[in-house]
């Protein structure tokens, strides 16, 4: 299936006969096609953060996980055994689950910058609508220094974060709506702007993105 553009990374360690196999997702700013890795396992747990909930645990720069995939062993060794560890002794799911959030919850040290968190909650809100200047003078930094902080923390800057909110809004408003009506609503200039848009980053227009949804992943909370 495929995966549409989304600001959050997502943690997958797959349980199969050779054993379990790590890895780390970013941010994807394209959609991509997965699926014939996992089709060799027979579980897969996937953790997946919000935009800029990764930072807090694995405190590299986010801007390197950008369209691309690591091996948790490449990432962060101790965490990386720390949850295969659960999955190996775990007798039961909701043993599986209470030893994944004391994990992560002991971890949880370095928070996400206030500044950070008022700023996503506005373009999460404005579905996207508010530009890097507006946000800047919203928060009080310059647009510089808040672009830093969004590669930094959340893989991408805030316009092309802005432009993933905006294009997963639409998605969900293309399943009760026309396409006329989803550009205006989702805050495109008009139709022709809309399509351009989506086409770039879903790798195909909207109408044939309707024909073929079913081998899209579709997850109304992913951003």
């Amino acid at each position: 299936y495929t995966v549409t553009p989304t600001a959050s990374c997502t943690m997958v360690f797959s349980v199969g006969q050779e054993g379990i196999v790590s890895g780390l997702r970013g941010v994807n700013t394209r959609a991509c096609v997965v699926g014939g890795h996992a089709n060799r396992f027979d579980m897969l747990l996937l953790v997946e953060f919000h935009p800029g909930g990764l930072y807090p645990f694995v405190p590299l720069a986010q801007s390197q996980l950008v369209d691309t995939g690591f091996s948790m062993q490449d990432v962060d060794v101790l965490l990386e055994r720390r949850v295969r560890e659960a999955l190996e002794t775990a007798e039961s799911v909701p043993q599986l689950w209470a030893r994944l959030n004391a994990l992560f919850l002991a971890r949880l040290e370095a928070a996400r910058s206030p500044a950070l968190a008022e700023a996503m909650e506005t373009l999460l809100a404005s579905r996207g609508a508010v530009g890097s200047k507006a946000l800047a003078q919203k928060i009080h930094y310059s647009e510089k220094h808040l672009g830093r902080l969004f590669r930094q923390q959340v893989d991408i800057g805030v316009h092309t974060f802005g432009r993933i909110v905006r294009f997963n809004h639409a998605l969900q408003l293309m399943q009760k709506g026309s396409l006329a009506q989803t550009a205006q609503l989702a805050g495109y200039f008009d139709q022709p702007h809309f399509i351009r848009d989506f086409t770039a980053l879903c790798g195909l227009p909207p109408a044939t993105y309707l024909k073929k949804r079913s081998i899209f992943y579709n997850d109304t909370f992913r951003m």
